[in-house]
């Protein structure tokens, strides 16, 4: 349980990142700007920081899954894109794919 621990650590910390990122980041371009017109070339250099932001707990839980796949020799690279795209979802699944194995032994 305390390796698991961690892991949900991380993917709450990065979570909250990503969920409250892009508020700061409109008061911080309201700040800057005001009401007037953002420049082309700052509003496309915040839409890519943002993807990264947003997206990083995305990357954790890919870690976790390679981590978990390769624990129980499963196939890493499927576990581990299938986190890339969603996130907890694919925990969740990969957690409840073990508990069904478990139970048709």
């Amino acid at each position: 349980m305390k390796n698991i621990q961690k892991y949900i650590l991380l993917l709450v910390v990065l979570a909250v990142l990503a969920y409250t990122f892009p508020i700061v980041r409109d008061i911080y371009l309201a700040y800057t700007y005001g009401s007037g017109q953002i420049p082309y070339y700052v509003e496309k250099n915040w839409e890519t920081v943002s993807l990264l932001v947003i997206s990083i707990h995305n990357v954790a839980a890919a870690i976790w899954l390679w981590q978990l796949a390769r624990k129980y020799e499963l196939s890493k690279s499927i576990w581990m894109s299938f986190g890339l795209l969603f996130g907890l979802i694919a925990v969740g699944i990969f957690y409840l794919v073990r508990i069904n194995d478990k139970l048709e032994t």
